[in-house]
């Protein structure tokens, strides 16, 4: 059987399985910390809260879209709610994604937090960091997002 037909096959069977629905109680995600920026620069930055799955999209639990600032330290809170998680799953894996021009040349670069993992059960994930963008981690991109 092609892999096309494996898949359709898949989820036809989950929909009746599950009318399209998770059976899994909502589970509410929070996660706050601290970006910090040691240049003495006018520097801006985007932060997303994210749910990261293998075979399917990864969701985007929340986000903090481009904020910029002169201050050294910058906190912030997301939060938001996943209904279960792609079939096959058995854990939520979480971490943050942040792009910033908190380089030495100014340029946009993305870095991803160390990921943690959740039961699927888990009524309340909660993740703190604090996020050093100053040591100019990550890759470049060519905008905020």
């Amino acid at each position: 059987m092609n892999i096309l037909a494996c898949l359709l096959l898949t989820f036809s069977s989950f929909l009746v399985t599950h009318g399209g629905r998770t059976k899994t109680p909502p589970t509410y995600f929070t996660s706050w910390g601290t970006l910090k920026c040691l240049r003495p620069i006018y520097w801006c930055f985007f932060v997303s809260y994210m749910e990261r799955d293998i075979w399917t999209y990864d969701d985007r639990i929340d986000f903090l879209g481009v904020r910029c600032t002169r201050d050294k330290d910058y906190p912030f809170v997301l939060k938001g709610w996943q209904y279960g998680d792609e079939q096959l799953s058995h854990n939520f894996t979480v971490s943050l994604e942040v792009t910033s021009n908190c380089t030495e040349d100014g340029t946009i670069k993305m870095l991803e937090t160390d990921r943690i993992e959740a039961p699927l059960d888990s009524r309340h994930v909660e993740f703190n960091r604090t996020i050093d963008l100053t040591t100019d981690t990550g890759i470049q991109v060519p905008k905020y997002h």
